[in-house]
């Protein structure tokens, strides 16, 4: 079995991490896929929306992957856009 299926036990029980998303400063790329099985699109919706400086990157016909070669034309730009612009 894949380890990214069983890792959840190393979770702190009861750690309220959910809460303080909000507290999040930094520039966020939030990149999901519209036809994500595991996690539907909403949760990157909320996700962005709690997030004070996110934006929301959606791929269109992407489920829960690695994203494929047919969306790097959105992808790479997106992420080198977001990461030259939040340069220290």
């Amino acid at each position: 079995m894949s380890a990214c299926l069983t890792n959840r036990r190393h979770l702190e029980p009861g750690a309220a991490y959910g809460s303080r998303v909000g507290d999040i400063a930094l520039p966020t790329l939030v990149v999901h896929g519209t036809d994500d099985p595991l996690l539907p699109f909403e949760h990157a919706v909320a996700l962005a929306d709690e997030i004070p400086t996110a934006q929301l990157l959606p791929l269109r016909a992407v489920g829960h992957q690695m994203p494929p070669p047919g969306t790097w034309d959105t992808l790479v730009p997106a992420l080198l856009s977001h990461t030259e612009a939040h340069e220290s």
